[in-house]
């Protein structure tokens, strides 16, 4: 069985940290896990949202001190009115992402890269049970 991952970036920028950072996690992702990354944030409206009962991991990158704390909130805050389960920890919160992501946009940094790989193992673990709970699918 493979567990099905949708990233959906958070930010509309081209040069996007957060877009870097997801693409970290495709290939940092464990066996089993297909990560596919999503750029359409008009496909999540309130109460028709294709998060509807399904799993999310959460992780974000700037070049402020922060490392998305804020935007962070703000998402789970808002999975309340998509009906969409958070995995709470571990957080992967990247600040200074300037200094971790090279001008290729590839992730250089050693620790924000294990973060990522800890994140992802802990919701190839977590998401099926909770996606299961919620109704949500797996693929076979």
């Amino acid at each position: 069985m493979s567990l099905r991952v949708l990233g959906v970036v958070g930010s509309l920028r081209r040069g996007s940290f957060n877009r870097a950072l997801l693409r970290a996690a495709t290939e940092l992702a464990p066996d089993g896990m297909a990560i596919t990354i999503f750029d359409g944030l008009a496909a999540i409206p309130p109460g028709k949202s294709v998060l509807n009962g399904k799993p999310a991991a959460i992780m974000g990158a700037t070049p402020g001190a922060t490392g998305t704390t804020r935007a962070q909130l703000a998402l789970r805050q808002s999975f309340v009115f998509t009906n969409t389960c958070a995995l709470l920890q571990p957080e992967v919160l990247v600040a200074r992402a300037h200094e971790k992501i090279d001008a290729a946009g590839r992730v250089t940094d050693a620790t924000t890269r294990k973060l990522v790989a800890q994140l992802l193992a802990a919701f190839a673990d977590w998401a099926p049970r909770v996606g299961t709970a919620a109704g949500a699918t797996r693929a076979s």
